[in-house]
């Protein structure tokens, strides 16, 4: 069975605590990976304002393509994905 939990929601909820805390309980008895999309934004975005516009347009379509490639190989491998702030 495949499972992908998608977090999103405003900024500064705890969507982040929840979904590490999930991750952690998941994987005591399940395969489970966690792809958090500001950690993606961190890599991509370097040196960019992430109020700009080239950081809307070029730098956040790129990072939720990045976070869905790097999901498919372990949903393939039927883990259990957990993506935060999508």
């Amino acid at each position: 069975m495949k499972i992908i939990m998608v977090g999103a929601g405003l900024a500064g909820i705890g969507k982040t605590v929840y979904l590490t805390r999930l991750a952690s309980s998941i994987s005591a008895s399940t395969p489970c990976v966690y792809f958090d999309k500001d950690e993606i934004n961190i890599e991509l975005g370097q040196g960019y304002d992430s109020d700009s516009e080239y950081y809307r347009t070029t730098i956040t379509p790129q990072t939720y393509q990045i976070i869905v490639e790097r999901a498919r190989q372990p949903s393939l491998q039927g883990k259990v994905v957990i993506l935060d702030g999508y």
